[in-house]
């Protein structure tokens, strides 16, 4: 009898143990819901929660070899001007910096270099927040990709953050 309870500790042990070390070791990528917009962070991306908050989140490959970057702030006045100050803020950094549209949508695309890194960013309105998705590090084909997957969601369809 002792024995059987000794074998059923250890068994619950072993489990628990394993459960745990998934739980922590599982990475957040795949289809990810940021407020009122959703998007595919492909597989080899993990999401960096000491880096990441509630208005941006970041992921990570290779050691911060590529960075993937969402982030969103609330609009505040009209949104043409808000992109045009974006992009003027841009081009005061000397980053490349232009009026473009994304899904029908006005918007503004910026490339970059940043500590040795090739970066694009793409920054859209949408309901009442400008969102910025940026690829640090990736192709060019690797950021059209990402924006490929972005959705629009409506404020009932997001239940989470």
């Amino acid at each position: 009898m002792k024995r059987l309870i000794v074998l059923m500790f250890v068994i619950i042990l072993c489990l628990s143990g394993c459960i745990s070390k998934q739980t922590l070791t599982m990475p957040f990528n795949g289809d990810v819901k940021f407020y009122d917009v959703s998007l595919t962070i492909p597989e080899d991306f993990i999401r960096d929660s000491t880096q990441s908050d509630e208005n941006g989140w970041v992921f990570e490959k290779n050691y911060y070899s590529q960075m993937i970057i969402i982030t969103r702030s609330n609009v505040v006045g009209d949104v043409g001007e808000l992109l045009d100050g974006y992009m003027e803020q841009m081009h005061q950094m000397e980053f490349e910096s232009q009026r473009t549209t994304f899904r029908e949508r006005d918007a503004v695309l910026s490339e970059y270099t940043l500590n040795e890194q090739y970066c694009r960013e793409m920054c859209f309105p949408h309901e009442d927040s400008l969102y910025f998705v940026a690829l640090r590090g990736g192709t060019e084909e690797e950021f059209y990709t990402l924006l490929d997957t972005i959705v629009f969601l409506e404020k009932s369809d997001n239940d989470s953050v």
